[in-house]
């Protein structure tokens, strides 16, 4: 493609544009060939200035913004990654909160839309995520599910950090959306990983991830608490499996069925979050027009990996979405757990 830009004239260039799919538009007919040269040779003179002796203090940048946005984003991502030994998991959720990371104004998260700030953010929660040796483990203690709800609900306020609509929202609505919330979303995520790493297993079979190097399957489940009797055991056996059937059945299957992207998990978990119902109606209007721009990226996403009529795809998509609503209200409603 170089090689033929380089010897095509401006007219037959124009017109290869054309061909490919690109409209008048967004084709560049007067095109300046060195404006990217320019510009980085501005940004590395401006870094060179920092260390120039004849400048006065207040003409030199304080600090290098790409080098700094490296440097808080690996710290921040070392930090994600670590492990859990916080008490409460309510003030590790309002620190990440408060804490205004990752960077998404400069350095490389800035180059992103909306859709693939989120989608580094599923990225993110799921690096430590193991793809082999996973270990079956269907005796669930009551300090295991802690420990276990303690990391999910972490990983789920890490991610919501990475919606730039939801940063925007104060710390009291964050706090209020993430209680309500959390729960639906990391089941959600984790019934997606299930798919990725089982196929149609998770759903024949019933086997879901619950952590990065943890499984069930739910018809060898076993609770172990001892606070509860024997009734109330098998209650909440029968509980669980009532709901991992919904689950399976209008999540797993067509999740697997679909198989579903990256940016087609981000695009559920945004438009499930950001619901009407969920957000403060001063951010109507706004939350609109961000719903709006993740709309038009996943097009973009479509369009860039040759996705052909994607109309059908996206009305499955929207099937999902609608299930996991009903069964998040199902559960709120105490569906689950009625005798």
């Amino acid at each position: 493609m170089k090689s033929l830009f380089r010897s095509s004239c401006r007219h037959c260039r124009f017109k290869k544009c054309l061909e490919v799919g690109m409209s008048a538009n967004n084709v560049q007919w007067h095109r300046d060939v060195n404006a990217n040269e320019r510009q980085s040779r501005k940004i590395r003179d401006l870094c060179e200035q920092d260390d120039d002796p004849t400048l006065p203090g207040s003409s030199k940048p304080r600090v290098n913004l790409e080098s700094l946005s490296k440097t808080e984003n690996q710290l921040y991502r070392e930090e994600v990654l670590s492990n859990v030994d916080y008490e409460s998991i309510e003030q590790e959720v309002k620190r990440i909160f408060q804490s205004d990371l990752p960077a998404t104004y400069y350095g490389y998260f800035a180059s992103l839309g909306p859709l693939h700030k989120f989608v580094e953010g599923l990225r993110l929660i799921r690096t430590s995520q193991k793809t082999r040796d996973i270990k079956f483990e269907n005796r669930l203690s009551i300090e295991t599910l802690i420990l276990h709800w303690k990391s999910q609900a972490k990983n789920v306020a890490v991610l919501l950090m990475h919606c730039i609509m939801f940063r925007s929202f104060s710390l009291a609505e964050k706090l209020r959306l993430f209680r309500k919330l959390w729960k639906s979303i990391y089941r959600f995520e984790r019934i997606q990983m299930s798919v990725e790493l089982f196929g149609e297993e998770c759903a024949s079979e019933k086997i879901i991830v619950i952590s990065s190097d943890l499984a069930i399957q739910l018809d060898d489940l076993f609770f172990e608490i001892e606070s509860l009797n024997d009734n109330n055991l098998e209650f909440a056996l029968e509980s669980c499996n009532k709901f991992i059937d919904r689950c399976v059945a209008e999540l797993a299957t067509p999740l697997f069925q679909l198989k579903v992207s990256m940016e087609e998990l981000a695009f559920i978990i945004l438009n499930f979050t950001l619901d009407t119902e969920n957000i403060p109606k001063t951010h109507s209007e706004v939350c609109s027009v961000f719903m709006d721009q993740i709309a038009n990226e996943l097009h973009n996403y479509y369009c860039k990996n040759e996705v052909i009529d994607y109309a059908l795809r996206i009305a499955k998509l929207m099937k999902i979405l609608r299930s996991m609503k009903k069964i998040h209200n199902d559960d709120l409603a105490g569906v689950f757990v009625r005798r």
